[in-house]
């Protein structure tokens, strides 16, 4: 069969839509598909907003045939990759399915499965699995549980559980499909070559060997019975068994497969098309497995010659080729062209990303940005380009605090896909000016002239529009990767240099998925390490260290007898041994990886700024020991360091434009066990007592007093707030995450994340959080606004300080931790007075254990 060329391709169509009466919109749909499928997608897109545009004037906006449209303009830009368009249309689709047709229809199964592989394919997993199981809850009303369609949904299931690296529910979902589908249904080698995947991700070798050879053998089975004229069935097959093979790790067959495939694509479409650049991939692929990597770079080049003739040159599909690239010219030594390739990558994902509105696509897109940053760490690094390095690690972090909050009223975002948000924060932060300008003249009039009730109208409305401009500027600035949506400044060495007083070191951590990086920045220079533990297994120590330090382990050795008194000489026992050897040890191995590395530039240091990554935003630092010094008795970070947490290093900006303010802390607003605390915090009311005792001038609110009001009126007198009370998170709607306090008539006692936003913090230097959890947020650590600590610093601009706590904390021992930390301040800089704070309870008698003094974290200004 020749190839259809795309001159003779858009002759036909031409002719179809002459010829056609009134130009009716079916025409355009037909045009629409014949010029996707040869591979015209601009062509497509344009004919099928024709086809829109027809079927609208004709039938109205709830209509199928309108949804059919939606979806097929959805379907062509996934396909180029313009993401935030296919996803603005595939919902429109469902509306109006939804409308016209109610819930429980097929085609509305169907936009839900649509929307389902559209995110699984982006990577938002959790959303893929939302519309997958409304599939199959219609699916199995409609059809029943046990019909085959219902399978297929099963199957797309167990993929999603599968990348969220859950086999049993992976397997699950899998075994029900196949038990649905029948063991000689077509379909089903694709259960089994997804079962295979799932045996292989967890090191099941002999089972993974089984399933994707069950797949094999239904594919070449069924291949045999499809006659040599439906190309399309043909290429699907060869495409698949290629794709078996090359799990199999069989690289000449599934080589032979995809170049099957690949020939009888090229006749049914010619050369320049999608689905041929596709196959140079999988090639590519191929080559680079089997360890060909010359031959593996030029068929990536192949495929990158059709994708940026067909998509150009900033498409997203065009940067994981360069990705690919990269990564080959890595294998052969090339590491100049290497880097060329991983620059092209970022800069194509940087750019993609920042035309994508939603915030669930932007969060999903971020891991895989991701993944193109630490293949450029990794490379600089071995280039010996530290500085290029760092600051690909500082672009690679999320930014929640940019610029807008250091120029508080002067946001400029530039113009970008936020932009009804910028304009519309832009004009609150004018009516903010205003009303703050025409309320500081009306102050200045003489008493006799000032007008009592214009004051209070004016200060009502600027509070009123401060809760708008600071909710609205937040929802700009709690993207997850900020930074890709405006614009990349990163930090320079030389500038950090330059800036950092003498002995603080900075050290910024990331987390590769092979290898741990330690950059540690200070006024001399700058140092860089490179640690050989992966991701995974350092994700496995951390989360074992934060179980064992943390209150459900605690619990269990209060029930024991065994929480108290704790201690870690090695005597023999058997609770030694099961209990305090594996948490000594993942200390002792944490320090190997995180803070020896390090030590000789740790020697000199008044304090060390760590900056982490990932889950190592969720880690005790201070808790990490080695036993050099005490024979197997363990010496922990804060004994020896002052150190403390932030976020990215654009917070230093912040904290140097107010270091000339500073003054002593001795003007302090308690609050404790506010009225209604559930349950009841009696030692948190001693504790904001104990600290007034050390500040006398302190005010302090507890009970029925410590209301919203009654917080809100001392904070603008007040350098120091401390909140000893109960914090909500909610991780599913941040928003909702509220500081607990008394209620009143007016108030409902959740001081919320919103109206923490509204509040004047200029005077605030410290906001301790005496609360549960205040530091923790989603399983995406440090990158967004799901923790109350977080919801602090962006309210206070980039706060001085921040105290905060990693797990729920216990009443008594808190107490404690709070009266020294506060007796230690007066002589002392932040850091200092928390590190000594937490060494009075490691060396009492009663408090040893990490549970109790390790969870206390302070972010932001140190001194």
């Amino acid at each position: 069969m020749k190839p259809i060329t795309l001159l003779v391709a858009l002759s036909i169509l031409t002719l179809t839509l002459l010829n056609a009466k009134n130009q009716d919109y079916d025409s355009y749909v037909i045009a629409g598909d014949s010029c996707f499928n040869i591979g015209c997608y601009q062509e497509a897109i344009d004919n099928y907003k024709e086809a829109l545009d027809g079927v609208l004037r004709k039938l109205g906006t709830e209509n199928t045939e309108v949804a059919a449209i939606y979806d097929k303009l959805g379907e062509t830009y996934k396909t180029t990759g313009i993401y935030q368009d296919a996803l603005d249309n595939y919902e429109q689709g469902l509306e109006i399915r939804r409308k016209v047709l109610g819930e429980n229809n097929s085609l509305v199964a169907e936009n839900h499965m649509n929307l389902g592989t559209f995110y699984f394919d982006l990577g938002d997993y959790n959303m893929a699995l939302d519309h997958f199981s409304k599939a199959q809850d219609i699916k199995a009303r409609l059809l029943g549980v046990n019909h085959p369609d219902v399978g297929w949904v099963y199957n797309l299931m167990g993929c999603v559980y599968l990348e969220l690296k859950d086999s049993t529910s992976s397997r699950t979902y899998l075994d029900k499909a196949i038990a649905t589908m029948g063991e000689t249904n077509p379909n089903s080698a694709s259960v089994y070559n997804n079962l295979g995947m799932n045996y292989k991700t967890f090191n099941q070798s002999q089972k993974a060997d089984e399933s994707f050879r069950q797949a094999l053998n239904i594919y070449k089975t069924v291949l045999g019975k499809v006659p040599s004229s439906r190309s399309n069935i043909l290429i699907m097959l060869y495409t698949y068994i290629g794709h078996v093979h090359f799990e199999l790790e069989e690289y000449q067959q599934a080589l032979a497969g995809y170049q099957k495939a690949m020939v009888l694509q090229v006749g049914l479409t010619g050369t320049k098309h999608l689905d041929v650049a596709e196959f140079y991939r999988c090639i590519g692929n191929v080559y680079a497995e089997s360890g060909n990597h010359t031959e593996s770079l030029t068929s990536y080049g192949k495929a990158l010659d059709i994708l940026i003739d067909i998509l150009g040159q900033d498409n997203p599909k065009v940067g994981r080729v360069y990705s690919a690239m990269g990564s080959q010219a890595m294998e052969i030594g090339d590491r100049e062209r290497a880097l060329g390739y991983f620059e092209k990558s970022i800069k194509i994902f940087e750019q993609s990303r920042g035309r994508i509105e939603s915030e669930s696509l932007k969060a999903s897109y971020t891991e895989t940005v991701a993944e193109r940053y630490e293949e450029i760490i990794d490379l600089l690094v071995k280039m010996d380009r530290v500085e290029e390095a760092f600051q690909y690690l500082e672009r690679s972090k999320s930014k929640a605090l940019k610029d807008a909050l250091d120029e508080r009223y002067e946001i400029d975002l530039g113009a970008g896909t936020l932009a009804s948000k910028i304009e519309e924060s832009k004009v609150l932060a004018n009516k903010v000016d205003n009303l703050e300008s025409q309320l500081n003249t009306e102050k200045q009039k003489p008493d006799s002239l000032r007008n009592q009730t214009k004051l209070e109208n004016l200060s009502h409305q600027l509070q009123e529009a401060k809760t708008q401009y600071f909710k609205v500027a937040a929802q700009i600035q709690a993207d997850p990767d900020y930074a890709f949506s405006v614009r990349v400044h990163p930090t320079e060495i030389g500038k950090l240099r330059d800036e950092l007083p003498e002995g603080q070191k900075l050290v910024m951590i990331y987390s590769g998925e092979k290898e741990l990086y330690l950059f540690c920045v200070h006024s001399q220079g700058y140092e860089v390490r490179s640690v050989p533990v992966r991701r995974d297994s350092l994700t496995v120590l951390i989360n074992r260290c934060r179980y064992l330090c943390g209150a459900r382990y605690a619990e269990y050795l209060a029930r024991k007898g065994m929480l108290f008194g704790w201690s870690w000489s090695d005597d023999g026992t058997k609770f030694y041994k099961e209990e305090v050897a594996p948490l000594k040890s993942i200390l002792l191995e944490l320090y190997s990886y995180l803070i020896e590395p390090l030590e000789n530039e740790f020697s000199t240091a008044e304090v060390i700024t760590f900056i982490p990554s990932g889950q190592l935003y969720y880690l005790p630092w201070g808790a990490l020991a080695d036993v050099k010094d005490r024979n197997d008795e363990p010496v922990f970070l804060s004994e020896r360091y002052n150190w403390h947490v932030m976020t990215s290093t654009e917070l230093l900006d912040c904290i140097y434009r107010r270091a000339d303010n500073k003054e002593l802390l001795n003007t302090l607003a308690l609050v404790g066990n506010p009225a209604g605390a559930d349950p009841d915090l009696p030692s948190a009311e001693e504790e904001v007592s104990s600290i007034k005792a050390a500040y006398p001038s302190a005010v302090v609110l507890t009970g029925e007093d410590a209301t919203e009001s009654g917080v809100t009126s001392i904070i603008p007198n007040s350098q120091v707030l401390h909140l000893a009370t109960h914090c909500r998170l909610n991780a599913e709607s941040p928003w909702e995450s509220y500081i607990h306090l008394a209620e009143t008539d007016t108030t409902d006692g959740r001081w919320t994340v919103e109206e923490i936003y509204a509040q004047s913090w200029d005077r605030i230097q410290l906001v301790t959080l005496s609360a549960c959890e205040t530091a923790v947020g989603s399983d995406r650590p440090g990158l967004g606004l799901e923790n109350m600590a977080k919801a602090f610093s962006i309210a206070m601009e980039g706060p001085p300080s921040i105290i905060a706590t990693l797990w729920p904390v216990a009443d008594e021992s808190t107490k404690e931790f709070m009266v020294a930390f506060y007796e230690e301040l007066k002589d002392n800089p932040k850091s200092e007075a928390l590190r000594k704070a937490q060494a009075e309870l490691i060396n009492s008698e009663k408090y040893s254990h990490p549970f109790f003094w390790a969870p206390f974290i302070l972010i932001g200004e140190w001194r």
